[in-house]
């Protein structure tokens, strides 16, 4: 499984079938609405407040989550036990998010999976991604999934090897222990090994091992007003 121990403690994730016969760590997100109407999970078996919205089935909702008011949930979803989805959040469908992540206020997610305590916790966009196990994004992390050259699919380069991903639309896949500073930008494709820590403010492309530092410094100049 090229790259999948490399990013993600599979053991450690609730739904690791998914990636059963997976050769490209990538491939899982042509597959995960299939996957959502297989398992068949269906029910919701925590609190969901006025004003919350659920639309569509299948959608499972486990124990102990903390559903907020003016959160949307569309279907195909399966949001695991001890999650918290936060005020404004919207999950678009195609979703998958284990135990004891966090969904935080105007993050929006669509087509992606977030491993077991993972935070996505303030004004986030995850698109057509995977995070690994405890993977965390700042404040205004946006991970685009859509080139501006529509009409070409998404292709990774890694060790010097280019790879057709075969998606037109595909975010980032950020390994086991990853941590995304505040206003980050990580363009199409973006793949990051475990451990890696990335600056805020940084726009990210292409591949990054696991265990580095990735360092972002602006330059600004003060002056003396006039």
């Amino acid at each position: 499984m090229f790259l999948i121990d490399e990013l993600f403690e599979l053991s450690e994730f609730t739904f690791r079938d998914i990636f059963s016969g997976i050769d490209y760590p990538w491939d899982v997100l042509k597959i995960v609405e299939k996957f959502i109407k297989q398992v068949g999970h269906v029910g919701v078996y925590s609190d969901v407040p006025v004003g919350a919205h659920i639309v569509g089935e299948p959608v499972y909702i486990g124990k102990d989550c903390r559903i907020e008011p003016n959160v949307f949930i569309e279907a195909p979803a399966i949001i695991w036990d001890r999650v918290q989805v936060r005020s404004g959040a919207y999950i678009r469908g195609n979703v998958i998010v284990d135990s004891g992540s966090v969904i935080g206020h105007s993050s929006e997610l669509k087509n992606c999976i977030l491993m077991r305590d993972v935070e996505v916790p303030h004004f986030n966009y995850i698109g057509d991604s995977v995070l690994g196990n405890r993977s965390h994004t700042g404040a205004g992390v946006i991970l685009s999934n859509y080139k501006i050259s529509a009409e070409k699919g998404v292709k990774v380069r890694i060790n010097n090897k280019n790879y057709d991903t075969g998606l037109r639309k595909f975010g980032a896949l950020l390994g086991d222990d990853v941590e995304i500073g505040c206003n980050c930008v990580l363009n199409p494709g973006t793949i990051i090994g475990k451990e890696t820590l990335v600056y805020g403010l940084s726009l990210i492309s292409g591949y990054i091992p696991s265990k580095k530092i990735v360092k972002n410094k602006p330059e600004y100049l003060i002056i003396d007003k006039k």
